[in-house]
């Protein structure tokens, strides 16, 4: 049994079905906000500064070119999950942080070869060492007013790829104070 978590492989699908007779899928997604937040925050860190100016030029910053990336994986994943529904099975990263031993039990149903699947243990992914936990509203609160209305100026072009994983456009941080003080 290969098993491979590579995400250039959401655009290659089609062809592991084609060479792979007994290819499974795990489709999975995860708030697009935190996502670009992650994209964003490890850009500006970890890039020479060469490399950022490519996003002063007028039209292009940084979270514009984040979340249509991350607009263009979803719609791929939606594809996938459409067409390939009979090989995989699909479930979001919230789910799997707040139900770790069902997401581990629907991975099985799809390969009982992964008998031994636990995702409730301590992991070490991105400088992190902890438990399996949801850094979603770690990752959104960094975000600033700015940077969700750029994402959102994206993902309004993409709300019904959003909404088909139950995902919705965010309140920007101003308007949403606002709200929660009425």
């Amino acid at each position: 049994m290969f098993v491979t978590k590579s995400t250039q492989h959401l655009l290659h699908a089609e062809q592991l079905v084609r060479h792979f007779r007994n290819a499974r899928f795990l489709f999975m997604v995860r708030n697009p906000y935190a996502v670009c937040e992650g994209i964003c925050r490890r850009y500006r860190t970890r890039l020479p500064p060469r490399y950022l100016r490519q996003f002063e030029t007028p039209g292009r910053s940084l979270p514009a070119a984040a979340s249509t990336h991350v607009a263009n994986c979803l719609a791929w994943q939606r594809r996938n999950v459409e067409t390939y529904r009979d090989r995989g099975v699909f479930f979001t990263y919230e789910t799997m942080c707040a139900d770790p031993a069902g997401a581990a039990r629907t991975i099985r149903t799809l390969v009982p070869e992964l008998d031994d699947l636990v995702l409730r243990r301590r992991l070490k992914v991105k400088g992190y060492d902890e438990m399996l936990t949801d850094m979603n509203e770690r990752q959104i609160t960094r975000l600033d007013a700015a940077q969700i209305a750029a994402f959102n100026r994206v993902f309004r072009e993409h709300r019904d790829t959003l909404g088909y994983f139950g995902y919705e456009l965010m309140d920007c941080p101003d308007t949403f104070e606002r709200r929660q003080a009425i």
